[in-house]
This record gives structure tokens, C-alpha cells and sequence, in this order.
């Protein structure tokens, strides 16, 4: 299932920008394969986001819920697509929204921390996504 997830995730990328062999190999290396059960939670509010995901398949929701629990939908996730807060993770700052799985999630999970350490260290990479 890890090899599929790495396929689909090669396809999307490469669409946007072209990697090298070695910048592939360096940033797939970065990835674990989850199984997500629906009803958990990816990233809930106010947490500082530790992981970005691809979605092999599944749907994942992100929404907003007023001070009186009142929940209101901002988007869905769904196959191929990066379910993770970007206005968090390039500010450093706490998660607004809450992201919740509505049915049983394939996905790979990277640690954002260790991609952009990988990014600096690794010059086939930091070329790679200088374009992306």
C-alpha cells in the first residue's frame, strides 16, 4: 500500500515541478503510511501543526467551530490532495480550523520539521522545491 501512496504522491508532485532521482528518493524518505479510522482527528484547533499528509484516499473535513459549537465547513480533502494548515505551518502559529476524517483515511504523514530541515541540508531537494 506504501508503494501505491508514493506513486500517486510522485504523480502530483512531478505534475507541479520536476525531481531529480535523488530529490525523489530524499523527499519519499520523508513519508510514513498511516490508516486513519474515520471520526479521528488529523489536527484539531489551537495545536501547532506536526505533520503534513497526502491523501492516497479517504476525505478528511476541515471546519471552524464557534465559541457556541456551532460547526461550519471550510473544505474537504480528498484523494491526491495536502490536507494541512499552510498559514500555520509558514507562520509557525496555532491551527485555526479543526481537520476530522469522515471515513477511513490512506495517507502518507510527513513531519513538517524534518522537510524543511531536509530542504536546506539537501541540494537536489532545495533545487527541486525551489520551483515548486
Amino acid at each position: 500500500m506504501m508503494e501505491d501512496c508514493l506513486a500517486k504522491l510522485k504523480k502530483v508532485v512531478t505534475s507541479v515541478s520536476s525531481f531529480k532521482d535523488e530529490a525523489w528518493i530524499d523527499f519519499s524518505s520523508l513519508f510514513k503510511y498511516q490508516k486513519i479510522k474515520r471520526g479521528e482527528y488529523f489536527c484539531r484547533e489551537g495545536e501547532f501543526p506536526e505533520n503534513a499528509a497526502f491523501v492516497c484516499n479517504g476525505v478528511l473535513r476541515a471546519f471552524y467551530r464557534t465559541e457556541e459549537g456551532v460547526e461550519y465547513n471550510k473544505t474537504f480533502f480528498v484523494e491526491n490532495s495536502f490536507p494541512v494548515s499552510l498559514a500555520a505551518v509558514l507562520q509557525r502559529s496555532k491551527v485555526i480550523l479543526t481537520f476530522r476524517h469522515l471515513k477511513i483515511v490512506s495517507c502518507l504523514l510527513q513531519i513538517i520539521i524534518k522537510l524543511k530541515s531536509c530542504m536546506k541540508n539537501t541540494a537536489a531537494l532545495k533545487h527541486s522545491s525551489e520551483r515548486f
